[in-house]
């Protein structure tokens, strides 16, 4: 084999999504790496967390650390991230080539070399240039499936080696060790690795099965418990749906639902959407769940036919180890909106790889090769402009929307996804009739009322802003932000400062360092005199975000008013610092220097909040009083 045939491979494979280099961060990327503080460094306490600590349901430190990186040389421009995970996606298929080329070159006799390679690069680039691959490259997010994909490869390909070397064997066994575990660390895909490593042994290496078969995968397994559990125990932090939730019976409708999607979805790559919404009438028997039932029935009926019958194992195991590794996000542990996804197919779907290759080579071998050669391409085109097209979709969170609600006109989250991040800010009209589309669509669609209360609010409609957010409250009253905004209704615009600190109780009793609330519940107290209580609201606010100057002035205003002036400076000169523009930072840090005799510095200080403030400042009179005050004395 040419050496530089992998190296193609992997380039014509990236040819289809290198037009989403404009693409903008869309979804969890807004989570994940524009508020993600953690991966804005490289230095040794962003490793500890990387390594330590799971977030948003996942633990992946490699793939944070991959991400670490781009921000390091690229900051917060998308076109770094995408471009890295289309190269990853490259270097997948350059290793997918390779594999299949090492598996079934002994199974296959052809005296044209090139035959030989053209079906296997057929089958790699199917899998490669194929729609559903867009979500997992295009999405930053999803980088952890493709860097998973770049070490199981290895892993296999190891793993081969292993079982064929003469020389060396246990060295090859390592790095197959090496490579699951890098491949754990990028994402849990791996924990199935061990049973496909059994499959494998059975066809095509056609081992003997013996004890030392399953001796030698006791490392693997091991592995797979101890990332198992550390990937349900992160999801278990998240919202895993509890059985009351999500019974047993849609539990194994959901797991047909997303066994049939994967060869429906590969052989008619239509309709293909960023949300397939689990809806909350989906049950066993449900109609969509019916026709899954009946392909995943008749693929494993036809798989056994040929095994047990035609003594043709090929496509049993491939079909087995489809299952086997779409089995753990198939709903079993379900946690998400989705039923299934596009992203779950990145290494399901390479066994149908090796299906269509041992197919091709039937066809060439009964029609001839040059039957097979114009028709392999056309589908490889047409998988490519499906692929270009799907990668426009993602362009941005509004277009991203709009296709998923192109797809499902029912889809409520794709409209409150479309209405709070893929519109302009300044759309309050489509935003409103987003948000109120999924309302209509979802009555107990908690956030989408919560959402549409801050719009509401943003106008100066306390009023159905305070109806929407009580409708929040009555459909998940385990959400503390309803309350949030409730207490900010009470507080800001109905005078009710009582009802306005209940409120903001009921919020921390559900988030007890919820920021909000606590910083809330201090200007409550601070307007109520009673500054000890402003000031312990204030400081816990503090140590759940230090980054908001206006709770730091608050805090120093308490210290100032308590003659604790060493305190109060410490809280003033840190509002000054977050929030230089503004004015009531600069005003009352010339009140402290001024109560500490320090004209000089109280002038300066008045001086720029006068310089900073806006020319309808209410406390422009007072600040040039101060002033006055301050350059020629009591």
């Amino acid at each position: 084999m040419p050496w530089w045939l992998p190296l193609l491979m992997g380039l014509l494979a990236t040819l289809p999504f290198w037009s989403g280099l404009d693409n903008d961060f869309v979804w969890d990327d807004q989570m994940n790496i524009v508020e993600n503080s953690h991966i804005h460094q490289l230095d040794q306490e962003a490793a500890v967390w990387m390594f330590t600590e799971t977030y948003g349901g996942h633990y992946h430190p490699l793939t944070w650390l991959t991400i670490a990186l781009n921000y390091h040389f690229s900051g917060q421009n998308p076109t770094a991230y995408i471009a890295t995970n289309i190269v990853m996606h490259g270097l997948v298929t350059a290793l997918l080539f390779l594999l299949i080329h090492q598996l079934l070159s002994p199974l296959f006799h052809d005296r044209f070399e090139g035959r030989r390679l053209f079906i296997f690069a057929a089958a790699t680039l199917f899998w490669a240039l194929h729609p559903l691959r867009v979500e997992a490259v295009i999405w930053i997010t999803e980088r952890r499936n493709v860097l998973a994909g770049i070490f199981v490869l290895l892993a296999l390909l190891a793993y081969t080696k292993f079982t064929r070397a003469q020389k060396r064997r246990w060295l090859w066994y390592g790095v197959c060790l090496m490579a699951t575990g890098l491949s754990l660390l990028s994402k849990a895909w791996a924990i199935t690795l061990p049973i496909i490593l059994l499959l494998i042994d059975l066809y095509p290496l056609k081992r003997r099965l013996q004890l030392s078969l399953l001796l030698e995968k006791i490392p693997f397994f091991l592995l797979s418990l101890a990332f198992g559990l550390s990937a349900f125990t992160a999801q278990s932090t998240e919202a895993l749906a509890t059985f009351a939730s999500h019974g047993i019976a849609d539990r194994i409708g959901q797991i047909f639902y997303s066994l049939g999607f994967l060869p429906a979805k590969t052989v008619l790559p239509t309709g293909l959407s960023p949300l397939y919404l689990l809806k909350p009438e989906f049950s066993l028997t449900s109609p969509w769940v019916m026709p899954a039932i009946a392909t995943v029935t008749l693929i494993t009926g036809i798989a056994l036919y040929l095994a047990l019958i035609r003594k043709h194992n090929g496509p049993l195991v491939a079909w087995l180890s489809a299952i086997i590794v779409m089995l753990p996000v198939a709903g079993i542990a379900h946690s998400g909106s989705q039923i299934t996804a596009d992203r779950y197919t990145y290494l399901a779907a390479i066994p149908f790889s090796f299906l269509l290759a041992g197919a091709l080579q039937q066809l060439s071998k009964h029609y001839g090769h040059r039957y097979i050669v114009i028709p392999t391409s056309l589908i490889l085109l047409l998988l490519a402009a499906a692929s270009l097209q799907q990668t426009s979709a993602w362009k941005n969170a509004y277009s991203l929307w709009s296709h998923a609600i192109s797809q499902d006109s029912t889809n409520y989250v794709a409209y409150y996804n479309r209405g709070t991040t893929g519109r302009a800010e300044h759309d309050q009209a489509g935003r409103y009739a987003d948000l109120t589309r999924a309302i209509e669509l979802n009555p107990n669609y908690a956030g989408a009322y919560n959402n549409r209360g801050r719009l509401l609010l943003q106008n100066n409609k306390p009023h159905p802003a305070y109806e929407d957010f009580r409708n929040a409250v009555r459909a998940d009253p385990s959400i503390a932000q309803p309350y949030i905004n409730i207490g900010v209704i009470y507080l800001d615009h109905f005078n009710q400062p009582a009802e306005a600190g209940a409120a903001y109780s009921k919020a921390l009793a559900i988030e007890p360092n919820n920021y909000a609330a606590l910083a809330n519940l201090g200007v409550i107290n601070q307007r109520q005199g009673d500054r000890k209580s402003a000031i312990e609201y204030f400081t816990k606010a503090l140590k759940s975000n230090s980054d908001n100057g206006l709770v730091w002035l608050n805090l120093g205003l308490c210290y100032l008013e308590s003659n604790q002036l060493t305190s109060a400076g410490n809280a003033l000169e840190k509002a000054v610092q977050l929030a230089p523009r503004e004015p009531e930072c600069w005003l009352t840090l010339g009140k402290l220097h001024l109560a500490q005799d320090r004209r000089s510095l109280a002038v300066a200080s008045i001086q720029q909040a006068l310089k900073i403030a806006p020319p309808t400042w209410a406390n422009a009179e007072y600040a040039q009083q101060l002033l006055t005050t301050a350059k020629d004395g009591p």
